[in-house]
């Protein structure tokens, strides 16, 4: 169930010609917790960054013609290394607190099988659609991802989106348009009217962006395995696959 509202999730159509749309995931509204955080956080983490890289490339300069173009690359080189510190560091300032400020407004329990992620629709992993207008951050709303048995779930602030198993055609990692280092996890699903449908995710678990990444790679590979074993399991009450060969994990 994809619910927006009341919106359910029906049995798959036409799979044969899926057309394919990005609006899964809504864009956090003006004033959602998100978009406050944008505002304050994002904001001064960017202009932190963007203050030592001017500083260092005007260093640079000055430095290459009044001594030489060696210490104006050195002070360079220093400039952009303090920039991807800082990035690592202070990548995810604030997020903690947005995670536990977000849980508490929608109540979500404190067990589970939850993760805290940020979300973006599938159609905006291109460098246009993070310049025009210019974005502080890659995520587009955030909130908490669940993975049960039957179904994901994405619980944001004022929606929840409910993804029976069956109705997800891929899982796969990619690069953040503005950022190589960071992956996104794309899921691609099939909706009622057999329309293909995608969203962006990403963990926001960690301390740093380089603990954020580890967490998403585990992410991944859990959705990843979760994923192909409805494949086999699909396969089994076809008859293709045998019930020990699932088991064993070979598929013959």
């Amino acid at each position: 169930m994809v619910s927006r509202g009341k919106r359910a999730l029906l049995p798959v159509g036409n799979r044969q010609h899926p057309t394919l749309k990005h609006e899964l995931v809504p864009v956090a509204p003006r004033g959602s917790l998100f978009a406050s955080y944008q505002r304050r956080e994002g904001i001064l983490v960017n202009l932190m960054a963007g203050t030592i890289f001017v500083a260092a490339l005007g260093s640079a300069a000055i430095s290459s013609v009044a001594v030489g173009p060696l210490w104006g690359l050195t002070l360079l080189g220093l400039g952009l290394a303090s920039v991807s510190w800082l990035a690592n560091a202070w990548g995810l300032f604030g997020n903690r607190d947005l995670a536990a400020r977000l849980r508490s407004t929608i109540q979500l329990p404190e067990n589970g099988p939850w993760t805290f992620v940020g979300l973006c629709r599938g159609s905006q992993n291109r460098l246009a659609a993070k310049l025009f207008p210019p974005r502080v951050e890659t995520d587009e709303n955030v909130g908490f991802f669940g993975l049960f048995s039957d179904r994901l779930e994405l619980r944001m602030e004022d929606t929840t989106v409910t993804v029976p198993r069956s109705h997800v055609r891929d899982i796969r990692l990619e690069e953040v348009v503005e950022a190589p280092l960071l992956r996104w996890i794309r899921v691609e699903l099939y909706n009622a009217e057999g329309v293909l449908e995608s969203f962006l995710m990403m963990s926001r678990e960690g301390e740093n962006l380089r603990e954020q990444q580890q967490a998403n790679v585990r992410m991944f590979e859990d959705i990843r395995d979760w994923h192909i074993r409805d494949k086999l399991e699909q396969l089994v009450d076809a008859g293709e696959l045998s019930e020990l060969a699932l088991e064993a994990g070979v598929v013959t």
